[in-house]
C-alpha cells in the first residue's frame, strides 16, 4: 500500500536528516526553533553527548522535539552513521520509483523533484560519475549520483508525460545551473561561489546534456525555454553572469541547427531588451559563443538562418552593434567585448573586425602600405575609428576605459595602420580627469609601444603621453608613469659589450632616449622630475651608472651623457676621470653635438663637490679660458656659466672666499664682454666690425656672468646695453595720449640702430641686469612697457615680456602697474606671443604676484575666443583647471560685469569703470553684431563652471544691478543701452530674468553641444553589415501581458510559450507569461511601420510583476579636458636662451 504522507515523510527525512550548520565539531548551544530562520534549516537534529547514539531514524526525530540546554556536539562518527542512513533511504526510495508509478499523484512528484535537487549539492563529489537510467543503485558512491538518477527516474514515461516531467526537471535545475537559492520568487538570493557551488553547477550541466542527448527532439523545445530562463533570471552580478553564459553555451551546443540560428535570432532580440542587464548578458552570451568553434551551415538552412551561425554576426552586430548603445554599462561591455574579440586565439573573431574595418582589403597588403591608412581603411572603418574616438571621450569614466582597450588592441594587432589621429586619443587619455582612465590610458599605450616599438610615430606618441604624467597629482598615477618608464627607459640599459640591435628592447630604450635629446626635447623638464623621484629611491646603482658610461664613446653618446647628466647628482661614484676626459675632448673640437656639450657640463657640475680641488682649479681655468674665447653655441652658454659657479663653490672653503673667487672669475668675463661691446657700439667704425653672431654671444655672456658678480657690473655697462636698444624713431611721441614719464633712461641714445635680434637680445641682457639692481629697474620699467607697443619685432616683444614677468616676481609692487601692458599682448598679432604671454600671466596669477584686478580678467577670457583653436583651448585649461580652482568665485564675480565690458558700455556708475586706452579698448571689445557669437561663448563658458548656488545667485544680482538700473531711470534708455538689454544672454528673456530660465538655458548649451555627439553607429552599421530582416528588425523589449498596448494583436491563450515555428501549450515553469513586443530600443534601426501590426514572439518568464522602467536620457559631452597639443610649462626660469628673429 502506497501512502502519500509517510512517502512526503520519508522525502523530508532525506532532506532534515542532515545538520546544516558550519562548524559541526565545534561546541554550541542548541538553537531554539524560535529563534532559527524560517527556512529549511529548522528542527535540526542534535545529538546528546552523554548518550549512546543509535543510527535509528525514528529515534533521531524524537530528539528533535527535545530541550536540552546543555552543549552538544556531532562527531565525524555521527556524522558518518547519518550518511550512511540518508544513503540506505535515498537507495530504498528510487528501488520504489523504478516500479511504482507517480503519474496519478503530481503532488508527489514536485516533492521528489524538490528534494532530489536539493541533495545534488549534498555533498562535493571528489570523482565524475557518469549519468545513466540503468544505473545500479547499489553500486552509488555519492548522495547527489543518487539524487541525478532520481531526476533521470522521473523523466522516465513511468511517471508522466516526458515533456511535462522534464519541464519541471529543468525548471528545478535553473537556480542550481545560475548558483542562487532554490526558490518561487523573481529574485532569489545567490549562493556564495564556491568549490562546492560550482561543481554542483557543472554536474547539473553534465545531466542536462546527457538527458538532451538521450531524448533529443523531445527535450529540444524544453532546453531552449530552460535557455531563455537563463538569460531572464540570471543575476546581475558580474561572475555569476559569465558562469551563467558559458552554461547557456554549453548547453545551447546540443542543439542542431537549425534550432540553434533560431536562438540566436531570439538572442539578437533579447540583446535590444529595454532592461539593461539583459543588453549586458547578451554580450557575455556573445562573448562565450565567441570561444567555441563556429559552426557549420547545412544545406537545411536558409540563407537568413545561415549567418546567425557565423561569428561575424556576433561580432559585428552583438557585440559592436551596443558600443553606442543608451546605458553607459552596455556601451562599457560592448568595448570591453570587442577588445577581448582582438584577443581571442580563434582566427574567425579578428577576421570579422578586420573585415568590419577594412572591407576587402587583405592583412598581408596592410602590412606592406602602412604608410596609406586612409586608403586601407573602409568607410564602415573610418565609422567605427570614429566612434571609438567618441567614446573615448564619453562621460562615463567606464565606457572611456573600455574605449581606450579597443584602441590599443585594434592598433597592437596591425588590424589598421597607426595614425597620428588616433594615437592623439591615446595621448590625450593620459591626461584625463579620472584617475583610472589615466592609468588604463598609460598601461594601453605601453602595450601598444611593445608591441609596435619600430614606429616612430608610436615612440613619440608614447613619451608625450607618459613622460608629462610623472608630475601628475595623484600619487598612484605618477607611480604608474614612472614604472611604465623604468621598464621601457631604464630595465633595458646594459653594457655596451652587451648590447645587441637583435635586442628589441635594448634598442627601444636607446631610440627613445635618443628622442628625448632631439625632437622630444621639451620633455626633459618632466625627466627631471622622474629623475630626482628615482634618485630619492635610490634606483640609480653603480652597475646601471657604468652601463651608461659605456656608450659615451659610441653613436649614442648623447643619449648616453643626456641619461647622465640626470643620474650624476645622486651618483657620487661616478668615474670623474673619464667625464674629465671627454670635456677636454669635446671642449677642442668645432663640430660637436651642442646637446653633449651641455650635458657634459651638466654632470661636471654634479660632480664638481666630489673633484679635488686641483681638478676644480684646473676645471675653472679650462672652461673660463673656453668661454672667453666665445666660440660655443649659445644655448651652452648658460651651462657653462653654471658649472663654472659649482666648481667656485666646490674649490673654495669659505662663503667670503667662494664670492671672491667668483668676483675675480666672473669680473674678467665682464670686463672682456664690455670691452667688446664698447669697440662695436661706441666707435664710429665699429659697425664695419660688427659679427652679428659674435656680438650676440658676448652680450648674452654679458648678462649671465653679471648675476654672478654685481659688485663688478658699474654704471657704464648699463649705459652701454641702454645704447643697443636705443632706436632712431624710439618714445619721439606718446601714443594715444598716454603720457610717459619724463626720467627715460633710452631717450638720449636715438640715434643709434642695431639688427633686431642684437636688440632682442640686449633686452634679456638687461633683464639680467635689472634682476640684481633695483635702481636700474625702476628707469627702465617703463620703457620696457612702452617697448610693448612700439615694437615691431617678434622677438623683442616676446623678450621683453619675459623680462617684465621675471621683474614683476623681483618688484612685484613696481611692476604691478604695468600689469595692463603685458595683458594687451594678449591681443599681440602674432599668435606665439599671445600663448607666450597667456602662460606668463596663468603662472604670475598662481603665484598671486599679480591680482585679478581692473581689466585683467576681461583680457583674460577674451582669450577663449581667439582666433587659433590652440590658443583658446589652452586658455580654457589655463582657467578652468588652474586658476579656477584657486579661486572658485571669480566667474562669478565678474560675471555682470563682462556684460558692460564686452559691450563697451561705460554709463554704468560702478562697472566697467577702469581707466582703459582707446588702443586697449578697440582690441578687447566684443561689441556689436558680428561679434554676438564670441560673447555668448564667453558666457556660455563661464555660466557651465558655475556651482549651482552660484547660478541662483547670479539672477538676483542681474535683476538689481543691470535690469532695476534701466527701471529707476539710473541709466538712460540710448542705443547703447537697447544693445546691453537686447543681449541674448543665457537665461534673459523679454521683460524677466528667472532662475529657472537661466538654468535651462545653461543645459540646453551643453545638451547643444551634446547633439553632435549622441549619434548612435550600432543600428546602421548592422543595417549595412546584414540588410536581411533580422538585422534591419526591429530590437525586442520584454513586457507583461498585462500591460500590453491597445495596438497590440498579440494574443496569448491560457499559459502557451510560442516559439517561431510552434506553439508548445500546457508548458510553463508555474509563472506568468511575457512577450516581446517590437519596440524602437536603444541603438536600434527605425521603426518599421508594417511590422507594427505583426504579432510577437512570446516566452514564459518568472518575474511578469511589473514592467521594466525605461533607461535614462543620457549625455555623451565628453568631460576631457580640452588642451593645447603641446604642453607649456608655466613657470620661467631667470636665465632663459632668448628667440631669434626669423630674419
Amino acid at each position: 500500500m502506497f501512502h502519500v504522507l509517510m512517502f512526503d515523510k520519508c522525502l523530508q527525512i532525506l532532506r532534515k536528516s542532515w545538520p546544516q550548520e558550519p562548524n559541526l565539531m565545534r561546541k554550541r548551544k542548541k538553537t531554539h526553533a524560535e529563534n532559527s530562520q524560517p527556512n529549511a534549516r529548522t528542527n535540526r537534529k542534535k545529538g546528546k553527548p552523554s548518550r549512546n547514539r543509535s543510527s535509528n531514524v525514528d529515534e533521531m526525530l524524537e530528539e528533535e522535539e527535545e530541550e536540552d540546554p546543555d552543549k552538544v556536539y556531532f562527531s565525524t562518527d555521527d556524522l558518518l552513521q547519518v550518511r550512511k542512513s540518508i544513503l540506505l533511504l535515498f537507495e530504498n526510495i528510487l528501488r520504489l520509483l523504478q516500479k511504482f508509478s507517480l503519474k496519478e499523484k503530481p503532488q508527489c512528484l514536485q516533492n521528489c523533484l524538490q528534494i532530489f535537487v536539493e541533495m545534488t549539492n549534498f555533498e562535493p563529489v571528489e570523482h565524475e560519475f557518469k549519468f545513466s537510467a540503468t544505473m545500479n543503485v547499489n553500486e552509488a558512491k555519492y548522495i547527489p549520483e543518487l539524487a541525478y538518477y532520481g531526476l533521470w527516474l522521473l523523466c522516465s514515461p513511468l511517471h508522466g508525460t516526458e515533456n511535462k516531467v522534464l519541464h519541471c526537471v529543468f525548471q528545478r535545475i535553473l537556480s542550481v545551473i545560475l548558483m542562487v537559492e532554490g526558490g518561487v520568487g523573481s529574485r532569489c538570493p545567490v549562493l556564495a561561489i564556491t568549490s562546492a557551488v560550482i561543481s554542483a553547477r557543472n554536474q547539473a550541466i553534465k545531466f542536462i546534456s546527457c538527458v538532451v542527448e538521450e531524448l533529443k527532439e523531445v527535450a529540444f523545445p524544453v532546453l531552449r525555454i530552460l535557455l531563455q530562463h537563463i538569460c531572464t533570471k540570471v543575476p546581475d552580478k558580474a561572475d555569476y553572469r559569465t558562469y551563467a553564459a558559458q552554461a547557456l553555451v554549453n548547453l545551447l551546443n546540443k542543439l542542431p541547427c537549425i534550432e540553434f540560428a533560431d536562438f540566436i535570432a531570439w538572442l539578437y532580440k533579447y540583446s535590444h531588451n529595454s532592461k539593461i542587464s539583459y543588453r549586458v548578458f547578451a554580450l557575455d552570451v556573445a562573448l562565450a559563443l565567441l570561444d567555441v568553434p563556429e559552426r557549420n551551415s547545412g544545406a537545411s538552412l536558409s540563407q537568413d538562418q545561415q549567418k546567425f551561425l557565423k561569428h561575424k554576426f556576433l561580432v559585428q552586430v552583438m557585440v559592436f552593434g551596443r558600443c553606442s548603445d543608451k546605458a553607459s554599462v552596455v556601451r562599457s561591455k560592448a568595448l570591453s567585448s570587442f577588445a577581448r574579440c582582438l584577443e581571442m586565439k580563434g582566427a574567425a573573431a579578428l577576421d570579422s573586425i578586420q573585415d568590419l574595418l577594412q572591407g576587402s582589403h587583405d592583412h598581408a597588403v596592410l602590412e606592406a602600405n602602412t604608410n596609406n591608412a586612409s586608403s586601407i581603411i573602409s568607410a564602415e572603418g573610418k565609422e567605427v575609428m570614429a566612434m571609438l574616438r567618441l567614446r573615448a571621450g564619453d562621460e562615463k569614466t567606464n565606457v572611456r576605459k573600455s574605449a581606450l582597450q579597443v584602441f590599443t588592441n585594434i592598433l597592437k594587432h596591425k588590424v589598421i595602420p597607426c595614425t597620428a589621429e588616433d594615437l592623439s586619443t591615446l595621448q590625450e587619455r593620459c591626461r584625463d580627469p579620472a584617475v583610472s582612465v589615466r592609468k588604463q590610458a598609460l598601461q594601453s599605450i605601453t602595450e601598444l609601444l611593445v608591441s609596435q616599438h619600430n614606429n616612430v610615430l608610436v615612440q613619440k606618441a608614447w613619451l608625450h603621453g607618459v613622460v608629462p604624467v610623472v608630475m601628475d597629482t595623484e600619487s598612484s598615477v605618477q607611480e604608474k608613469a614612472l614604472d611604465c618608464l623604468d621598464q621601457v627607459l631604464l630595465q633595458h640599459i646594459k653594457h655596451y659589450t652587451k648590447f645587441q640591435s637583435e635586442d628589441q628592447k635594448q634598442t627601444l630604450a636607446w631610440e627613445l632616449l635618443t628622442l628625448l635629446t632631439s625632437e622630444s626635447q621639451e620633455l626633459s623638464r618632466y625627466m627631471n622630475k622622474a629623475f630626482h623621484i628615482w634618485s630619492q629611491q635610490k634606483k640609480f646603482s653603480s652597475t646601471f651608472i657604468n652601463n651608461v658610461m659605456s656608450h659615451v664613446e659610441t653613436e649614442r653618446a648623447v643619449p648616453a651623457w643626456m641619461l647622465l647628466a640626470k643620474v650624476a647628482g645622486s651618483s657620487p661614484k661616478l668615474d670623474y676621470s673619464k667625464v674629465i676626459e671627454s670635456w677636454d675632448s669635446v671642449s677642442r673640437q668645432q663640430n660637436v653635438s651642442t646637446d653633449t656639450i651641455g650635458h657634459i657640463l651638466c654632470v661636471i657640475s654634479h660632480v664638481a663637490k666630489h673633484l679635488p680641488q686641483s681638478t676644480c682649479k684646473k676645471l675653472i681655468d679650462n672652461i673660463n679660458c673656453w668661454l672667453r674665447e666665445f666660440r660655443c653655441p649659445l644655448e651652452v652658454i648658460s651651462p657653462a656659466v653654471e658649472t663654472l659657479q659649482k666648481l667656485c663653490l666646490a674649490y673654495a672653503d669659505v662663503p667670503e672666499k667662494t664670492q671672491e673667487l667668483l668676483n675675480q672669475v666672473y669680473g674678467d668675463l665682464v670686463s672682456t664682454c664690455e670691452s667688446y661691446i664698447s669697440n662695436i657700439v661706441l666707435k664710429e667704425d665699429g659697425a664695419e666690425q660688427l659679427q652679428e653672431d659674435l656680438f650676440v654671444r658676448h652680450l648674452f655672456t654679458l648678462g649671465e656672468a653679471a648675476q654672478l658678480c654685481p659688485a663688478k657690473v658699474e654704471k657704464r655697462i648699463f649705459l652701454l646695453i641702454q645704447s643697443i636698444l636705443a632706436a632712431s624713431n624710439q618714445l619721439t611721441n606718446c601714443v594715444d595720449g598716454e603720457e610717459t614719464p619724463a626720467s627715460q633712461p633710452l631717450s638720449q641714445f636715438r640715434g643709434s640702430v642695431m639688427p633686431p635680434v642684437i636688440r632682442a637680445h640686449a633686452f634679456i641682457t638687461l633683464g639680467k641686469l635689472c634682476l640684481q639692481h633695483e635702481d636700474l629697474a625702476k628707469k627702465c620699467i617703463a620703457a620696457l612697457a612702452r617697448e610693448l607697443e612700439v615694437s615691431h619685432d617678434v622677438a623683442v616683444r616676446n623678450n621683453v615680456v619675459i623680462v617684465m614677468c621675471d621683474l614683476c616676481i623681483r618688484y612685484t609692487t613696481m611692476v604691478d602697474r604695468y600689469i595692463p601692458s603685458i595683458s594687451l599682448c594678449l591681443k599681440d598679432p602674432h599668435p606665439f606671443i599671445r600663448k607666450q604671454t597667456l602662460i606668463l600671466l596663468t603662472n604670475l596669477l598662481q603665484e598671486e604676484f599679480v591680482k585679478w584686478k581692473d581689466c585683467l580678467f576681461f583680457r583674460f577670457v577674451s582669450v577663449l575666443v581667439d582666433p587659433n583653436p590652440d590658443i583658446s583651448r589652452f586658455g580654457e585649461f589655463c582657467l578652468v583647471h588652474l586658476l579656477l580652482k584657486r579661486n572658485p568665485g571669480m566667474f562669478s564675480q565678474h560675471f555682470i560685469e563682462c556684460i558692460f565690458h564686452f559691450n563697451s558700455y561705460e554709463k554704468h556708475e560702478k562697472y566697467n569703470r577702469f581707466p582703459q586706452s582707446e588702443r586697449a579698448k578697440n582690441l578687447f571689445s566684443l561689441k556689436g553684431k558680428d561679434n554676438k557669437e564670441k560673447r555668448m561663448h564667453i558666457y556660455r563658458f563661464l555660466l557651465d563652471h558655475f556651482t549651482d548656488e552660484q547660478r541662483f545667485n547670479i539672477t538676483t544680482k542681474i535683476s538689481h544691478s543691470v535690469l532695476a538700473c534701466f527701471v529707476d531711470n539710473d541709466l538712460p534708455l540710448d542705443m547703447e543701452a537697447t544693445d546691453v538689454l537686447k543681449q541674448p544672454l543665457p537665461g534673459r528673456r523679454p521683460t524677466s530674468l528667472s532662475t529657472v530660465a537661466i538654468l535651462n538655458s545653461a543645459r540646453k548649451a551643453v545638451e547643444d553641444r551634446s547633439t553632435q555627439r549622441s549619434k548612435s553607429f550600432g543600428g546602421s552599421l548592422s543595417a549595412v553589415l546584414f540588410p536581411s530582416s533580422t538585422a534591419s528588425s526591429k530590437p525586442a523589449s520584454f513586457q507583461s501581458v498585462n500591460q500590453q498596448s491597445a495596438g497590440s494583436t498579440v494574443s496569448v491563450v491560457g499559459r502557451a510559450i510560442s516559439t517561431p515555428e510552434q506553439t508548445i501549450n500546457e508548458l510553463t515553469f508555474r509563472a506568468g507569461v511575457s512577450y516581446i513586443s517590437s519596440t524602437h530600443t536603444p541603438g536600434s534601426a527605425p521603426e518599421n511601420e508594417e511590422a507594427k501590426d505583426q504579432p510577437g514572439e512570446i516566452i514564459c518568464l518568472t518575474s511578469p510583476e511589473k514592467p521594466p522602467s525605461l533607461p535614462r536620457e543620457w549625455k555623451v559631452e565628453s568631460p576631457a579636458r580640452k588642451k593645447s597639443s603641446q604642453s607649456v610649462p608655466l613657470r620661467q626660469s631667470q636665465r632663459r636662451t632668448p628667440l631669434k628673429p626669423d630674419n
